[in-house]
């Protein structure tokens, strides 16, 4: 069973805070806090990169196959997380490749959507 995770971007505090689901339920006021403070939440894919780091949402991943940056999504339809060009009008394609490579988030880096 994959292990369920978030982050939340905080808006207020330019960071990231890491989150498991037990975390949440264990601190509720802090959790409430953040939540208050004008976070994004984004999910852990329970997908890994290339040099095995962590993919969430949110996260600008490479792929060696295409020339373009992709940001990582979830899809209702495909029911799995893809990853989508800066101007949807490449469309997108399903992250089941371990050779991607996470490269920034659209938080910290937009400029590596351009």
């Amino acid at each position: 069973m994959r292990e369920i995770k978030f982050r939340a971007w905080s808006k207020t505090e330019n960071r990231f805070h890491y989150f498991t689901l037990a975390n949440i339920l264990q601190n509720e006021i802090e959790f409430q806090r953040h939540i208050i403070n004008g976070t994004e939440f984004e999910q852990f894919t329970g997908l890994h990169d290339k040099n095995g780091k962590e993919i969430y949402e949110g996260d600008i991943i490479l792929n060696p196959l295409y020339e373009e940056p992709y940001i990582v999504e979830y899809s209702e339809c495909l029911a799995g997380y893809v990853g989508w060009g800066d101007d949807r009008a490449c469309g997108c394609y399903l992250i089941t490749d371990e050779n991607i490579e996470v490269i920034g988030n659209m938080h910290e880096n937009p400029e590596l959507l351009k």
